[in-house]
């Protein structure tokens, strides 16, 4: 009845009678959960973080698996942490981020959706951050991770109002800069792209998809030189990042360091012998020839389990790996496999095509030539901005040459997503 009590009088504003109330509570039954949970939020209320998370850790420990009691723990563990980077405390910012994600009764499911995402299952990934919002609207990771999943589906005004949600609970989370950074990059702004992209490096530079996400926008913007340095930072964090080695790779290759990407493309495979771009990366650099071990490896990669895109990536590397021992016909055969199985997964869309020739117009107005930026330099426009067609099936006696691939650019000259995958703090 006191707490009932209580909890209305904490509704209609007035915490100083409530807080009396709820401390009598607690003379008589000092880890009451929920006398202790009410304290902890008016705590919060009030501004002080630590007496909040104190009770509201002893709520937790009182009353384990009480899904209010762990959300609002986690919420205060991050208003504190936006204390702490206020402060200029940027370690003990982290570390309440990281308690934060500790607390969060959501974060299994939140790492159900990034595993989603990161298998290319976007429905089934939107379906669980929107599972987490119905359970806590403010939930910055869905917020972001939900935003990312609008953008892959080039609806960024609905990406721009959930990280406007985002960042209203709090603005000093690394992904949502992440996703602010992709969205950026979706509209062609990329000054604020790399403002976005250096923002989430500043809130957590231990964390490689934040100097992968800078590296991405840089090499974007043309920047090369930087995104080769950024790319490093990310390896230097995990070095079994296969699509960092191949990012790095495309880097290299535009700075003409031909060993430098041929090592990183080397790299990529070895940490992922399915990743068929990296294979026909080493093809693309059209000077390189492939080993016999190496065209044993594509073979008996042939013969495991690929996705359709890497499937046809290496049939395309294999189809070079002959042209180039001179057997045109099997040369042929892998070219026109890959070529059909490239048109069964074309997700060529005239509306986006249209949209992306409409950004190049406003760009680059009549009379006005392109320029390539030095890097340093905020100008350019996206690498492989352009959708590259399906390589063409060549008449008899040709060897069909399959699309082209480069720096930010995908299996078939279609931008490659930023990094955007991993939970705050890497839990």
């Amino acid at each position: 009845m006191q707490l009932d009590r209580a909890a209305k009088l904490t509704a209609a504003g007035r915490d100083a009678e409530a807080t009396a109330i709820v401390a009598l509570v607690l003379q008589t039954s000092r880890e009451n959960p929920v006398a202790l949970h009410l304290l902890g939020l008016l705590h919060v209320r009030g501004g002080r973080d630590k007496q909040a998370i104190d009770c509201l850790e002893r709520a937790a420990a009182s009353a384990p698996g009480h899904h209010a009691v762990a959300r609002d723990l986690s919420r205060a563990w991050l208003r504190h942490a936006d204390r702490f980077f206020a402060d200029g405390k940027d370690d003990e910012a982290r570390a309440a981020q990281v308690r934060s994600i500790q607390a969060d009764p959501l974060h299994a499911k939140v790492r159900e959706a990034v595993e989603a995402d990161n298998a290319g299952d976007a429905q089934r990934a939107e379906g669980r951050y929107r599972e987490i919002l119905k359970g806590n609207p403010d939930h910055v990771h869905a917020l972001a991770g939900l935003a990312n999943v609008a953008i892959d589906r080039n609806a960024p005004d609905d990406a721009e109002r959930l990280l406007q949600r985002a960042m209203a609970v709090t603005p000093n989370m690394s992904p949502v800069h992440r996703a602010l950074a992709r969205l950026a990059m979706s509209r062609s702004q990329y000054v604020e792209a790399e403002a976005a992209a250096l923002r989430a490096t500043e809130l957590n530079p231990d964390q490689a998809d934040c100097w992968t996400t800078l590296g991405t926008v840089r090499a974007w913007g043309l920047k090369q030189v930087d995104a080769a340095a950024a790319f490093r930072r990310a390896l230097a964090i995990r070095p079994d990042a296969a699509r960092v080695h191949l990012s790095l790779g495309h880097a290299l290759k535009t700075l003409g360091d031909t060993a430098g990407s041929i090592q990183a493309y080397r790299a990529a495979i070895a940490a992922a012998p399915t990743l068929g771009e990296a294979w026909w990366s080493l093809a693309d650099l059209k000077t390189y020839r492939f080993s016999d071990a190496e065209v044993e490896a594509m073979q008996r990669t042939l013969a495991g389990h690929l996705s359709g895109r890497n499937r046809a990536a290496v049939q395309f590397a294999l189809g070079k790996a002959e042209e180039d021992r001179g057997d045109v016909d099997r040369a042929f055969e892998h070219y026109r496999q890959g070529n059909e199985l490239r048109r069964r997964d074309a997700s060529f869309r005239v509306d986006r095509f249209e949209r992306q020739c409409q950004r190049l117009r406003e760009a680059f107005p009549a009379g006005r030539a392109p320029t390539v930026a030095p890097s340093g330099s905020s100008r350019g426009v996206p690498e492989g901005g352009v959708p590259t067609p399906l390589a063409k099936e060549a008449p008899a006696g040709r060897v069909p040459t399959p699309a082209a691939s480069g720096p930010g650019v995908s299996e078939g000259g279609v931008p490659t997503p930023l990094a955007k995958k991993v939970p705050e703090g890497g839990v």
